[in-house]
């Protein structure tokens, strides 16, 4: 058993009663995020709804405390919290919040509820009423209180006001306060009711905000109201929340508490209201309403953000949306603009669900059956968190405008990876992995497959046999796997869960029966072909090389650990540093144009040296850890849970193997002495297989970006083992004429933060136009485009002869990736209303000639197209790399297998 559930389940066997299990939360956060880190909050949250909603029974323990210890408890708990509590941790302290009892003054009273003990002796009501009320609710509250006294005061209310009860008004009425009572102690009632007391509190300055809402309130209740009335609604709960947020975040009191269990309930409120709206929205006749629809968007990310759900990222998408909103009406970007905007929140509603599903609902069926939860109980709590949340409504509201926005601006809902047609067998699969790693379901072994995958990281390898993909997310054209797709001749389309979703009921046919993918520019469809035979996919015919602009002699052997970039070969280094050394020297005869960074080489001979130093039981480990079935399609029945494992401790065992090697200290010296003594740097791989003509191996070894000098030797090491990891050996496994014995150099450049990164296609991949280039940007650096990181770019198309630039669509992303101060990489939410790129035309259409002049120049003299990849560095035009560009498609409507 895990050890933070062994000791929770121990927690609360040895602690009957509510009071004693709220002890040991207190104490659990008392003793500081040493010990209550976010792992341990998050148990926390989910064990106090289980006790909260009674999937947890709770007993007495044969000890008397009043209410007012259960107070104090949570008073203590809520100063704890007020420590721990960061912006990411403040979804999870909201959650314990909310099922804390209160402290306010009235509950830290000697004697607090005793409204009960006047009603147990009220001489209107029948005796054994009087007795009943005494020892189930009276005694039982003020000796061992706990969530079942609610239950039991709630069920005590419906039977004596059920219709021919005859109970005397006074009486019911005394009832009814002490139940509101009841209910302001664990924290649960309507919103008026929670909302109520704030307003006497002059300091939060709430009425005017409230006022507004109960004018909006009873506008939506009518009948017929409209989607407008229903917004109104929406930004009233908003505003409400932003007035109550200070006093949320602040310091811990009782005041606090309860605009924090106020606000839980206004966000409750708001998920029935966007409900409503949603439905309206989608029944709306044409023309869409976009105003409402971008408003009410804008609303429910800053509710997200005021819960503490991807707050900054919420709180960049509402800026774009409100000076989007702002912005002159028939601006041709600005439709592009809201697709983006729905597009980006739909990945944050993923992003957000696979959190859910891995974080917390899995938490919660481990911490529920350790516990003794029934299963259905947990099943409920699971569908609750996807399903009773407001990223839920968030989701509709996504889908709901981009699929209207698409048919309003004749956009297909797929773009084109790789266009083409392929006729093979659907088969479902969560991701790629699972079919590279594990057997086909319900597939022959040697029938061709059309891959339908919900998400990808677009570093995956395409499995033998797989001659389609048509993947639920968007993803760049350059990202690794659509390179790889491009190579093999794999048809490929990228969409959304709603398109595939769609496009499969639509299909009409069983995971059995062979169909027909076909992928244009305009569309996707999946047809019954007529009859032919299924056939197996062949790599698309490779473009010109890069390696043959730089062939050379390599000489003798070479004893130097680092060769200055002049002098790269492809015999000492392979073909991305000659082509790096090609660019060099092109960029010294175009400085005006474009630049290169400064580069030095780790050769092939270094890595071998470096193993050849090695104790011959250190080789025979490298050898044993990197034998076994290595890739290939597995044989009918193989269990892809078992491959992944089996990769899982191959890479275990290589990580371990690597970490006493020693890199020669004359080796950094080489490299720091010529890039800099402080330079943060990229450590990027050079293998003797990438670049070269035919074959695939883009994003397969490793590349490790800002590394600060005292990490240099860790970041070569992983470049270096690179070449022995699971994914490498399975794709030589698959590809033979790489199985050869593998050579690994390591370019070492400055990292510059990119303030935009691109990748120039010189022909467009999609409509084989070749009077222009397609661009691909992302905002920071170009590990966002190149990793498949979910998203769109943006997207220009480039005339390479006059310069004229179209936007053809605006990026997605949530994130751009900068340097970290520590080394690596930081996530930074992007506001794209402050990019020029989008704001200002002239400044657009500058860059895109600029880059339309960079890709004639770099495809002229390479000799054949290419794919180039670069950045945008204070007004600099920097390029990073160039390699062919493989696998054209042919021409709309033929077979591309």
């Amino acid at each position: 058993m895990d050890p933070l559930v062994e000791r929770l389940v121990a927690a609360n066997a040895s602690r009957r009663s509510w009071r004693e299990k709220l002890e040991w939360v207190a104490e659990l956060c008392a003793a500081g995020p040493s010990v209550a880190s976010d792992e341990q909050l998050r148990d926390v949250a989910i064990y106090l709804r289980f006790l909260g909603t009674g999937e947890l029974p709770c007993a007495e323990d044969g000890r008397h405390f009043r209410p007012l210890h259960h107070a104090r408890l949570a008073q203590r708990i809520h100063a704890s919290l007020a420590t721990l509590r960061h912006a990411g941790n403040a979804e999870l302290v909201r959650r314990i919040v909310g099922w804390l009892p209160s402290y306010d003054g009235a509950f830290l009273a000697a004697e607090p509820l005793t409204r009960i003990r006047d009603i147990a002796h009220r001489n209107d009501i029948p005796s054994a009423l009087k007795q009943e009320i005494k020892h189930t609710l009276q005694n039982k509250l003020h000796r061992c209180a706990g969530p079942e006294d609610l239950a039991t005061s709630a069920a005590l209310l419906a039977r004596v006001t059920a219709p021919g009860a005859g109970c005397p008004p006074t009486f019911v009425r005394e009832l009814r306060l002490f139940h509101a009572e009841l209910e302001q102690f664990f924290g649960v009632g309507d919103l008026e009711a929670q909302l109520a007391p704030l307003l006497r509190e002059p300091q939060l300055g709430l009425n005017q905000a409230a006022l507004a809402l109960q004018r909006a309130q009873q506008q939506a209740l009518a009948w017929g109201a409209t989607r407008e009335d229903l917004l109104r609604e929406l930004m009233a709960l908003t505003a409400l929340r932003e007035l109550l947020q200070p006093w949320v975040v602040g310091t811990a009191s009782a005041l606090a508490q309860r605009c924090e269990r106020v606000d839980l309930a206004l966000e409750r409120h708001a998920f029935l209201v966007a409900s409503r709206l949603c439905s309206v929205l989608e029944a709306t006749p044409e023309p869409a309403p976009w105003s409402c629809a971008l408003r009410a968007l804008g609303s429910l990310l800053e509710q997200l953000a005021l819960s503490g759900v991807a707050a900054a990222e919420a709180r960049a998408m509402g800026h774009d949306l409100r000076r989007w909103l702002a912005a002159p009406a028939g601006e041709p970007w600005l439709p592009l603009a809201w697709l983006a905007v729905a597009e980006r929140a739909q990945g944050l509603v993923a992003e957000r669900t696979a959190r859910t599903l891995t974080q917390l609902a899995v938490r919660a069926e481990a911490l529920g059956r350790a516990l003794g939860v029934a299963p259905h109980a947990l099943a409920s709590y699971v569908e609750g968190e996807l399903r009773g949340q407001l990223v839920f409504q968030l989701s509709k509201l996504a889908e709901w405008l981009e699929a209207t926005l698409r048919r309003e601006v004749g956009l297909s809902p797929w773009s084109a990876v790789v266009a083409g047609a392929a006729l093979g067998r659907l088969v479902q699969v969560a991701s790629l992995e699972e079919l590279e790693t594990g057997a086909l379901p319900q597939v022959p072994h040697s029938d061709p497959v059309i891959a339908c995958v919900d998400r990808a990281t677009g570093d995956e390898l395409l499995p033998p046999g797989v001659v389609g993909v048509l993947l639920g997310q968007p993803m760049a054209l350059l990202s690794h796997l659509g390179v790889r797709a491009r190579q093999h001749g794999v048809v490929f389309a990228a969409g959304s869960a709603a398109a595939l979703q769609r496009l499969l009921q639509d299909a009409a046919a069983g995971a059995t029966e062979p169909l027909r993918l076909t992928v244009r520019a305009d569309g996707v469809s999946l047809q019954r072909p007529t009859a032919e035979p299924l056939r197996s996919r062949q790599p698309g015919a490779p473009a010109a090389t890069v390696a043959a602009m730089g062939a050379g002699a390599t000489g003798e052997a070479d004893a130097r650990w680092v060769l200055p970039l002049n002098e790269a070969v492809a015999e000492r280094a392979g073909a991305k540093a000659v082509g790096l050394r090609w660019l060099s020297e092109l960029a010294a005869d175009h400085a005006t144009l474009f630049r290169t960074a400064p580069t030095a080489i780790v050769p092939f001979t270094a890595l071998e040296r470096v193993i050849a130093l090695q104790p011959l039981t250190w080789r025979e480990a490298l050898e044993r850890c990197t034998t076994g079935e290595l890739g290939g399609r597995p044989t009918e029945g193989a269990r892809s849970d078992a491959a992944s494992a089996a990769a899982e401790d191959r890479a275990a065992q290589l990580t371990a193997l690597w970490q006493p090697v020693v890199v020669p200290p004359e080796l950094l010296a080489g490299l720091l002495g010529a890039l800099g003594a402080d330079a943060a740097l990229v450590v990027r791989s050079s293998a003797d297989s990438e670049d070269r003509v035919g074959y695939t191996t883009a994003g397969l070894f490793r590349s490790v970006v800002n590394v600060r000098p005292e990490q240099l030797a860790g970041a070569i090491k992983q470049v270096w083992s690179s070449l022995w990891s699971a994914r490498a050996l399975r794709l030589r496994a698959q590809q033979p004429a790489l199985a050869i014995t593998p050579r690994m150099a390591v370019i070492v450049q400055p990292l510059a933060d990119a303030d935009l990164s691109f990748v120039i296609h010189t022909v467009d991949p999609v409509t084989c136009d070749e009077a222009s280039a397609l661009v691909e940007l992302a905002v920071g650096l170009g590990e966002t485009l190149a990793s498949g990181a979910a998203g769109t770019p943006f997207c220009l198309r480039c005339r390479k002869d006059t310069g004229a630039t179209a936007l053809l669509g605006c990026a997605s992303y949530g994130h751009a990736l900068r340097p970290a101060a520590a080394g690596g990489l930081r996530r930074e939410p992007v506001q794209y209303a402050a990019q020029p790129l989008l704001r200002d035309r002239a400044w657009r259409e500058r860059l895109g000639a600029r880059l339309a002049q960079l890709a004639r120049l770099i495809e002229e003299r390479a000799g054949g197209p290419q794919d180039i990849e670069g950045a945008l560095i204070e007004g600099e035009l920097v390029v990073l790399q160039t390699r062919p560009q493989l696998g054209l498609p042919t021409p709309a409507g033929e077979d591309q297998r």
